[in-house]
């Protein structure tokens, strides 16, 4: 298994396959239309726990291992800290049977270390791991909701919330519902977002998107004035920016403003990117409480 390969795909919120528009301008361009297989099938609807993304796999010697985001080998702080929460023991149990097996697998899921979340949306009592998808690389596919729900309960693992289930058949009723469920999620208070799968049974397809607190919905075009008429980063994405930092960095140097900042920045970079959205924020003051956040959990 090429773990290299292996990485959990970056998720958006399905608004933006929907024209949006164009930032030079009061001209709507298309970007990608809306996928019409997410109509008259089964999607399944799971909490978006405020974490950070860590898959658990196992190498070629038979050593468990932890991936993050962005490094196929997470620092060894991080695998320590994740490989000792209590009821990890069943994923570890469940890749040696696996790897018995001749399968190999990865198992995706939300690490929420103790203290405040690193979108700051919640608050932990104790480090966890809970899993929301299942990689099979022997078959080069997910395992779909029911595998995944079977396999972790043979095996004792904690799982993501299921928050429902539901079908539609027209673009307006998955926005009715898509905008219900946020709702409950800010009535919730400690809610991220929900996430939205659809597996279509006997094909290899599957389609996974994200629906957070923060997102504005994009149907309607707004006509804008200024030099520069993106959004600003919501401070969720800023706060995963430097979630991905701390993950992927030696603690000395998240640590250190010198090597920490640099990182954080082009993090933040590519979020802006990704969103189509600007910072004008200080990254500084988004640092500083992340530091502070640490140290109260320690």
């Amino acid at each position: 298994m090429d773990i290299k390969c292996i990485t959990y795909p970056d998720l958006n919120s399905f608004s933006y396959w929907l024209p949006r528009p164009d930032y030079k301008g009061d001209i709507i361009i298309p970007r990608i239309t809306i996928d019409e297989r997410l109509f008259n099938h089964k999607i399944i609807w799971e909490a978006k726990c405020d974490g950070s993304n860590a898959g658990i796999w196992m190498d070629a010697g038979g050593k468990i291992q932890v991936r993050t985001r962005n490094q196929e080998y997470a620092q060894e702080n991080i695998r320590t800290q994740i490989l000792a929460i209590p009821h990890v023991t069943g994923i570890m149990q469940a890749l040696r049977d696996f790897s018995a097996l001749n399968v190999d697998v990865v198992f995706f899921g939300e690490w929420m270390a103790k203290g405040r979340s690193s979108a700051r949306f919640e608050l932990h009592e104790q480090d966890s791991f809970q899993v929301f998808d299942i990689w099979n690389d022997s078959e080069h596919r997910w395992f779909n909701f029911y595998e995944k729900t079977k396999i972790c309960w043979k095996y004792r693992i904690e799982m993501v919330e299921l928050v429902e289930v539901s079908e539609v058949s027209t673009l307006d009723e998955l926005i009715a519902v898509r905008d219900r469920l946020v709702k409950f999620c800010i009535d919730c208070k400690n809610r991220e977002g929900v996430v939205g799968k659809v597996y279509i049974p006997n094909t290899p397809y599957v389609n996974f998107f994200k629906e957070k607190v923060e997102e504005k919905p994009a149907h309607k075009p707004e006509k804008v004035h200024e030099d520069d008429p993106r959004p600003e980063l919501p401070d969720s994405e800023i706060y995963g920016a430097i979630d991905k930092a701390y993950m992927d960095m030696p603690p000395d140097q998240f640590h250190d403003i010198r090597y920490a900042m640099p990182k954080i920045a082009e993090l933040v970079k590519h979020e802006c990117e990704k969103h189509e959205c600007k910072c004008t924020k200080k990254l500084i003051v988004y640092y500083k409480q992340k530091i502070e956040d640490i140290a109260k959990s320690v």
